[in-house]
Formats: C-alpha cells, structure tokens, sequence
C-alpha cells in the first residue's frame, strides 16, 4: 500500500500521474460504496417480496467497507498505493514513504474523487430512498469531543495495520488487503454507531457537501488525521525503528562472515532475505528505493 519514496525527477515519471489517477478513481469507488450500502430499498411496492432492514445495517456496512478497501489494496496498491484517504497519505508521508510532492496532489484528487463518487450515488438514487447519503456525525448521547478521541483510535489502529502490512524492509509474507481489510470491518462494527466509523476526512466530506449536513463535521479530519500522525510517529520512530536496527546488525553480520570466506550454500538473514553462495555473496537490500538492487562483496 505504499511505493517506494520517489526522487526529485518523480514528476517526470508517467507514474506519478497515474498514482494520482489510481488515488482519485480509488476514492471514487470507496464513496460510492460507502454511500450506496446504507440507501434502503425495501418497503418499495413494486410487487416484489421484500424483506425489511436488508440495507445498512452495521455488519453490511463493515463488510462492504473491509471487502472494498481489500480490493482497492489489491487493484491499485501497486499503482498509487491505494492510500484512498488523506489520513493515511499524511501518515505514509510522516512514515517517509511518499514525498511531499506527491502527498499534496494524492490529498487533492482524494477529495475530488469523494466528492464524485458521493455525488455519483446522490445522481442514480431515488430521492425517497437517499436518506442522509452516509453523512457522518456522533451518535446520540455522544460528545463531540468523545467522537475525535474514537475516531483518532480507530484511524490509528487502520494506520498501525497498514504501516505494518506494506512495510518493505521487513518484508511481510501475507497480502496486505487481508489484514488491512479485516482491521477496517473490525473497526466499523466497533465505532459504526457511536461516530459512524469515518477514519477518513475525505469519506466524511464526500457526502456531507452534497447533503449540506456539517454538524460536527470537524470532528471527522481532527480525529483521523490526530490518529495517523499518532501511529504514524509510534511506528516510524519506534516498533520499526528497532525492528530496522535488528535487521541492519543482522545484514552486517552476514556480510563479516561472507566476506571472511566462509562455506555458505545459504544463509536465512531475516524473515525473507536469504543470501546464496557462489564465490558471489547477493545480499538483497529491500530498503534501497531502487527495485531488484543488490550488493556483491567478492571473496
């Protein structure tokens, strides 16, 4: 979910702009879900048997959420990162693995694409059945003040989940939209009804514009942004900061004991970097931001 740090020649890459394009259809598709899940289509006298409370029950909502964020993992993670949400660019730009320069049009084309996708759904929507188009706000008996502080934890679980699902260097061995999408339902099902489980401005904002509904609409890019520079600082500067130095301290010591000539078919270094043997010692640098590079140290 995050590609690598780009250098300063990023905007003459044809990529960019297609990471910016993949940022912008990403959110468009996560707002339309997320407003198309809640319209309410029984009780319609069409002649149909219907059954009552089919659409936008908590569990429909956290399934629906998880299954299309996993898939926007899966179609455009290695496109643009599938970030689909400005809490998680700003938390991938604190974590130093996008740059400025890329952060600000992904924030952008965020906004304009839940802006699209929301109004996309309020076009194609009977306007009896369009309800309040998934406009976030606190639950009833819920402060203000108690919606940022949810919101901040549940965006900084998300971000804890993503930082550690996409992290290179220590080379997960599972698909990032497994744990990414299963962190997201299981956080909607928790907050769904006390805030509306946004855990991300743009989302909040997509249908709070076409709505004209603003009540404590601050509270949806205070808290999930709070929470991703939270997590984001926590991960960078703490659990992978040790981990890094774990891994750096072991790469060193393969390369003392290659470099001393020992009789090594291959040596497992870290989970999933292994060094092969062959008067040639090939120790993979995932941390180095150019894909497949590797370092010789001859005999």
């Amino acid at each position: 979910m995050a590609p690598s740090k780009i250098t300063e020649n990023e905007i003459k890459n044809p990529g960019f702009y297609v990471g910016i394009a993949g940022e912008f259809i990403g959110t468009f598709v996560l707002l339309a879900v997320q407003c198309a899940i809640v319209i309410r289509w029984d009780n319609i006298d069409d002649g149909l048997a219907r059954t009552q409370g089919e659409s936008g029950t908590p569990v429909h909502i956290a399934l629906g959420m998880g299954f299309t964020l996993g898939l926007l993992v899966e179609a455009l993670g290695p496109v643009s990162g599938a970030h689909v949400n400005p809490a998680v660019t700003i938390a991938m730009l604190i974590a130093q693995k996008i740059s400025l320069m890329r952060a600000i049009p992904y924030i952008a084309v965020q906004i304009a694409g839940a802006l699209a996708g929301a109004g996309f759904i309020y076009g194609v929507t009977p306007a009896s059945r369009r309800g309040n188009l998934a406009v976030t706000a606190p639950g009833p008996e819920v402060t203000d003040t108690q919606a940022v502080l949810l919101e901040m934890f549940f965006t900084a679980v998300l971000i804890l989940s993503i930082l550690g699902a996409t992290d290179e260097r220590l080379k997960p061995r599972y698909v990032p939209s497994v744990p990414i999408g299963t962190t997201l339902t299981a956080l909607v099902l928790m907050g769904v009804k006390s805030t509306g489980a946004s855990l991300n401005p743009a989302r909040s904002l997509g249908p709070a514009v076409i709505m004209r509904l603003w009540r404590s609409h601050w509270v949806y890019w205070v808290g999930p942004i709070a929470g991703a520079i939270i997590s984001s600082i926590l991960y960078r500067y703490g659990f992978a900061y040790i981990l890094y130095q774990d891994l750096d301290h072991k790469e060193a010591e393969a390369k003392r004991l290659l470099r001393q000539g020992g009789k090594y078919e291959e040596l497992q270094v870290n989970n999933g970097t292994t060094i092969v043997y062959d008067n040639i010692a090939y120790i993979t640098d995932s941390n180095d931001k150019k894909d497949s590079k590797y370092y010789k140290d001859k005999f």
